[in-house]
């Protein structure tokens, strides 16, 4: 694998994106994770400059929608873009551009508080601004963590399932991962009603094995974070789960039956089983030769398949899942959450900080207390 290859195609989305990622506008700040998560994994994070970082963080905070004392706090939380609440905003290509853009143009920024009340929150955008400013170093400390919990819990419904903000929309196993993982990182699961999320689990079950595709990571990473995996699943229903991620191996891993192995299910399907302690169960040289073969030996990424374009959803599930699949060089990935060891471990300091009372100072990196 040409790592420089990749590390290059990463920060050029971090700075200059081809005009066909415009129809991802809307989910640029889960973009700017997959390109920093990316990195992190390559190792590459201590690259970017603290100029950089700063303007990052100052980018991501940008977006954390607050209200007023005595309003409603419906919206709390973080949207994925400037554009959501109607904002004109200079034209730029990518988030770094953004991250410039709202950093030093403070009328920019002035004008886009002013509007904030017609923004919109969303569960899995507010899940990449806290793992990104992790991956950033940041010490959490513009967060409104009060407003953010109260907003995962007015997104839970009634059957126990999560919408992605609290003034309506779908409900899957992806907002319910996104709220598990929000409460995790924030240290506080008192938002959750567990009992009615279980069942509401539980009622997704596919023949009491899987709850198919990128869902079942989904459920399996949520379980394991609530500290609730061994107790869901009786014996026969692991055995049943693992039996249905080793059939979706060919060469690769795909989804559903009779579709095409696809790189990103590297990760969905390997982070299922490295959460049941269960990798050692599948080809690795087969998925990893398949993975490998869906790169862009020109400009570097990933694609869905051999011949696809590179992109960075599937450029960042790639070497994910390879990480997990212990490939020399990319740094370990705690499957759980979608980020790196040391990314969790600080997310751990920051956990223990808090329920201690205690300052964060951040020296290279590391937090110390």
């Amino acid at each position: 694998m040409d790592i420089v290859a990749h590390k290059k195609f990463l920060k050029r989305i971090l700075y200059v994106l081809p005009e066909a990622f415009e129809e991802l506008e809307a989910s640029r700040l889960t973009l700017l994770f997959f390109v920093l998560s990316g990195l992190d994994i390559l190792d590459e994070i201590d690259s970017l400059s603290d100029e950089v970082k700063t303007k990052l963080v100052d980018w991501i905070y940008s977006l954390q929608i607050t209200c007023k004392s005595g309003e409603d706090t419906n919206l709390s939380g973080f949207e994925g873009t400037f554009m959501m609440s109607g904002q004109q905003v200079k034209r730029c290509n990518s988030p770094g551009d953004v991250s410039r853009t709202s950093t030093l143009d403070s009328t920019c920024l002035q004008e886009y508080s002013s509007l904030q009340s017609t923004s919109t929150s969303h569960l899995v955008m507010t899940y990449s601004a806290l793992v990104s400013l992790a991956i950033l170093g940041d010490d959490f400390g513009r967060l409104n963590h009060r407003s953010i919990l109260r907003n995962v819990q007015k997104c839970q419904l009634m059957d126990g399932s999560f919408q992605a903000n609290p003034m309506g929309s779908e409900n899957d196993m992806r907002f319910v991962f996104c709220a598990v993982a929000i409460c995790y990182i924030l240290d506080d699961f008192s938002p959750l009603n567990v009992e009615s999320l279980l069942s509401f689990m539980k009622s997704c079950l596919v023949s009491g094995s899987s709850f198919t595709r990128g869902s079942t990571y989904c459920a399996a990473a949520a379980l394991t974070l609530l500290n609730q995996l061994d107790e869901f699943l009786n014996s026969r229903q692991r055995s049943k789960l693992l039996r249905w991620c080793v059939m979706k191996q060919d060469n690769g891993f795909h989804g559903r039956p009779n579709k095409p192995d696809d790189s990103c299910y590297t990760f969905w399907i390997g982070a299922t089983l490295r959460i049941l302690n269960a990798i050692q169960l599948v080809d690795r040289d087969a998925v990893t030769s398949f993975t490998l073969s869906t790169q862009d030996e020109n400009v570097g990424g990933f694609g869905k398949f051999f011949d696809s374009l590179p992109d960075a959803l599937h450029t960042y599930l790639s070497l994910s899942g390879l990480a997990l699949l212990d490939y020399p060089g990319l740094q370990p990935v705690f499957a759980p959450l979608n980020v790196t060891v040391r990314t969790s471990d600080r997310i751990s300091w920051l956990r223990k900080a808090r329920s201690n009372g205690l300052p964060v100072v951040w020296n290279y990196g590391c937090a110390e207390f």
